[in-house]
């Protein structure tokens, strides 16, 4: 049966409104129920409560007859069931009805808070608190309250009279109001109704203007169809022009686009993917993409499209890198990003596709690019390696003859020739020393050498080194150490002397007069760790401010004309700066043009635990120490000298000579095996390079050959970090770089030897 909106309307409200009136009742019966019931439990919660903590002692001293009063106490009206202190196994302790005391109930796990539940007791319905008796978080036993449920709620009669008149008075009013609200509804709405079936999305709706011109809801609302109408037909205008302008931007996308339904059918593609393809858009519309996917791949792809649509979340809107095919049966590398159009039955898929044959022929280049590079390292590092041994060989020769030319007679003007030739040796060798340093540290090779050090012994050593050089008879040499500063560090000792080293020779080289100073101050200290602060101030030429910010950059000098006075590598300060980076410091430098320059950098070290006092051993201001190291008698020992270049036989030859030892020379590791076979020696002094047989090969042939065990101390040209690891591991006992001095080589000796 058709019902009018009229017919409707008055059913709808009558019906709202007794829905409405219903409701409010009930809301007003159940508030008042649930007040009582929260006053209930309140009331029953606060006597559980009382009763857990008052019966504390007499539940620890077992005193019954105290635990019965404090039940009994706990029932303050006839409204209260029963209380009773009840084990944790569910024995009653005591209950306001004896009978029940020893028996066993249900046991209950209650918290802190407690609980409330109802029960039956005594066939009549009862809120039950329980809360836990605790001593130092121990449960002793619940206390339990019951409060009977049953008493009469009343609802106050004058509030359900007055609720049943306010319905029946609403009712007659609706009633009544409904039938002229509907008739100035529901006739407009006819007319509505007919005009709108008219509408369409190229003209826009016709409505009667009697319609239009009422001022209520009718009106707007016949308002509201005629702007819907003109909104649906300028939007319908504006969707065919975007949808022309799109198709315009997709086939001038560089990227090919092709859309498909979930079942893998095309539904379009662009002109880009066209190309990247081979194929037109009419050969591929309304195939299956498996038409652009290769035999290995379909299987994968096929099992992908029959999974759940929730399952493709993992690819949608994420780039991956497939192989596509092309028309001609040729595959091509593509990056797709998959993006998901539409939701249910609708749903398609758009793929982004980009060709990537360039980016692969580009990758491809760059992995060579990278062998290259890596091998351009490994060549580099092993250029250093072999010029550092060719270096090092003639160095050691050179300065080796010029100590043993030192130790004869020699006139006024030869003394300061040869002292002149040894100075330049050694500044040679500083700076082959600087350059592989540099090195070593721009390819990270070098680690840190931690140890305990004393930096007063440092200083001291230093001090005494550049006293003796007399760089400059009219300068005049200071250092200052802070009182705070303890005796023991731990740090990379080698690193620190280099720097406050390079520091110094800087200081003299562009120093005419004046003062250099060596100034150690301890800036804080906190438990084990020290932050120092190390300077070295001189009152030379100074530094212009524009050199200042790049004088610790490599192959940098603040004056780097042709005519310069001073001469450098620009080495020195840039691997300053590195040694300082590697051990977590800062750097830096203050100057002013012709008043002088404070180089300066700082350090956080650890304290050693035991402060030792290693300076009698290790500083080197002390002349005497290695003539009373060398006070011994060597008793003609033999010595056997492993060794190819000729010069350095020589140089080894005489120097062990005028030490009073019996040397033997070797040219390489196969001689010197079959001298061992003639001969026993107290000391092998073994190069590392030879050829025929190399010295790391000889040692483990003398180490299997030999049962006693002979020293054997490595002295090499290769001072390369892991190059005394490598000595170690062949089973050589010591190791000794060239150039080294007569001194340096006697002190090697009697270590062995004494």
């Amino acid at each position: 049966m058709k019902l009018h909106i009229h017919t409707r309307l008055v059913a709808s409200l009558l019906i709202l409104l007794i829905i409405s009136f219903s409701m409010l009742g009930l809301v007003l019966l159940n508030d008042a129920k649930n007040q009582i019931s929260k006053h209930h439990e309140t009331e029953a919660r606060y006597q559980a409560i009382t009763l857990a903590e008052s019966s504390l002692d007499g539940l620890v001293s077992e005193d019954a007859e105290i635990l019965e009063k404090l039940v009994r106490s706990s029932m303050p009206s006839d409204n209260y069931a029963y209380a009773a202190l009840v084990r944790t196994d569910g024995k009653i302790i005591t209950h306001t009805n004896l009978i029940l005391i020893g028996e066993t109930g249900s046991t209950v796990n209650t918290n802190a808070a407690g609980i409330a539940r109802e029960v039956t007791y005594n066939q009549r319905p009862v809120l039950e608190v329980i809360y836990p008796a605790l001593i130092n978080k121990q449960l002793l036993a619940n206390a339990h309250i019951g409060y009977y449920l049953d008493a009469e709620y009343i609802l106050q009669s004058d509030t359900i009279t007055l609720l049943v008149v306010v319905l029946l008075i609403s009712l007659a009013i609706i009633f009544a109001a409904t039938h002229f609200v509907t008739r100035s509804i529901t006739v407009p709405i006819k007319h509505l109704t007919s005009n709108i079936a008219q509408v369409s999305l190229e003209k826009s709706m016709l409505i009667d203007q009697e319609i239009i011109s009422r001022d209520d809801e009718i009106g707007e609302l016949a308002q509201a169809f005629i702007n819907m109408s003109d909104r649906l037909v300028s939007s319908h205008l504006e969707l065919t022009e975007s949808l022309i302008y799109n198709k315009v931007i997709v086939d001038s996308a560089i990227d090919g686009i092709v859309v498909a339904t979930v079942d893998g059918e095309i539904k379009s593609i662009n002109s880009a993917g066209e190309k990247i393809f081979g194929y037109s858009a009419e050969e591929l519309i309304g195939n299956n993409v498996n038409i652009l996917i290769p035999e290995g791949l379909r299987d994968k792809h096929n099992q992908y499209i029959n999974q759940d649509n929730e399952n493709h979340a993992e690819i949608i809107d994420s780039r991956i890198q497939v192989y596509g095919l092309r028309k001609d049966g040729s595959k091509v590398p593509l990056e797709i990003s998959i993006g998901k159009i539409g939701a249910g039955n609708k749903t398609c898929y758009a793929s982004t596709i980009r060709d990537i044959s360039t980016r692969h022929e580009h990758e491809h280049a760059l992995v060579l690019a990278k062998a290259a590079a890596e091998d351009g390292s490994r060549i580099k590092s092993e250029f250093l390696a072999n010029i550092s041994h060719e270096l090092r060989t003639p160095m050691n020769g050179i300065l080796g003859y010029l100590d043993l030319l030192s130790m004869d007679e020699l006139a006024k003007d030869q003394e300061k020739y040869v002292n002149s030739a040894t100075r330049s040796a050694e500044e040679l060798l500083e700076i082959i020393n600087n350059i592989l340093e540099f090195t070593r540290m721009e390819n990270h090779e070098t680690e840190l050498d931690i140890s305990p050090f004393s930096l007063r012994d440092i200083t001291s050593s230093l001090i005494s080194e550049f006293k003796d050089i007399h760089y400059q008879n009219d300068i005049n040499l200071n250092f200052k150490i802070d009182n705070n500063l303890p005796d023991q560090l731990i740090g990379d000792p080698s690193r620190i002397r280099s720097v406050i080293r390079h520091f110094m020779v800087n200081a003299y080289k562009f120093t005419t007069h004046g003062n250099i100073s060596v100034n150690i101050d301890v800036l804080q200290q906190l438990q084990s760790k020290i932050e120092i602060n190390i300077e070295v101030r001189d009152t030379g030429i100074g530094i212009e401010p524009i050199n200042r910010n790049r004088i610790f950059e490599l192959f940098t000098q603040a004056d780097s004309s042709s005519t310069r006075r001073y001469g450098g590598t620009g080495i020195g300060l840039a691997l300053c700066k590195k040694m300082v980076l590697s051990m977590s410091g800062e750097i830096g430098v203050d100057s002013e043009p012709g008043v002088g320059s404070t180089f300066w950098f700082s350090l956080q070290l650890d304290i050693a635990e035991d402060q030792l006092d290693i300076s009698s051993s290790t500083r080197p201001s002390e002349p005497e120490s290695r003539e009373k190291e060398a006070d011994y008698s060597p008793t003609k020992k033999n010595i056997l000298v492993v060794e190819d270049n000729p010069f350095n036989q020589d140089l080894m030859r005489e120097m062990l000579k005028t030490m009073n030892y019996q040397p033997d020379v070797a040219g390489n590791g196969q001689l010197a095996l079959d001298a061992l076979k003639k001969k026993d020696y107290d000391l092998i002094l073994m190069d590392c390079q030879m050829p025929v047989m190399n010295g790391f090969e000889a040692t483990v042939k003398i180490r299997e050959m030999k049962t006693n065990h002979i020293p054997i101390v490595a002295v090499t040209a290769h001072a390369l970090d892991g190059d005394r690891e490598l000595c170690m591991k062949s089973g050589m006992d010591d190791y000794m770089s060239k150039p080294f001095s007569k001194a340096d080589l006697e002190h090697m000796i009697h270590k062995w030897l004494s």
